[in-house]
């Protein structure tokens, strides 16, 4: 950053004039230095926006050979998706963020830690307060059923 403002200080020197043409470049300089600048400075920990949000139950939903089956609610673009969570632990309540979900059916698969989030093979990152506790760090995500708005059973629950 120190750069930039060097440069912005050769500029305005250089640019320093009676005449209004020069105040007029002098400002166009500067901004564009000051886009560059920012255009090279690397993102913050490269973070995706938040796209969709996964309320987790305090009750697990089954519980097979130790492992609980835990139920959530999607919201995403309106619409809220029935969720089971295989891999929990114990029973518990979470809010998770979900970033880089084009469609629903992609919040499917089995999650592993990446740089302390969860991602699964078609990308999408799950983050959730206070962390869930897995069991050999995997969770299992599928889609249940589209539960708001609600789906007719004549057309099927079909998930996008």
């Amino acid at each position: 950053m120190d750069v930039i403002w060097h440069e912005v200080a050769k500029c305005r020197a250089f640019y320093q004039g009676p005449s209004e043409r020069s105040n007029l470049m002098a400002r166009i300089a500067v901004a564009l230095l000051v886009l560059v600048g920012l255009l090279a400075t690397p993102a913050s920990g490269g973070d995706l926006p938040v796209v969709a949000k996964i309320t987790v139950s305090s009750s697990p939903a089954a519980s097979t050979l130790g492992l609980r089956l835990v139920e959530g609610v999607l919201t995403f673009r309106g619409r809220k998706y029935l969720l089971t969570l295989g891999g929990t632990t114990a029973a518990t309540s979470a809010v998770g963020t979900v970033s880089n979900l084009s469609r629903a059916r992609d919040i499917e698969g089995i999650y592993r830690f990446v740089d302390g989030e969860l991602h699964n093979e078609a990308g999408v990152r799950l983050r959730f307060d206070p962390p869930l506790p897995l069991r050999g760090g995997e969770l299992q995500v599928d889609i249940a059923s589209r539960i708001y708005p609600k789906v007719s059973t004549g057309q099927g629950n079909s998930v996008e």
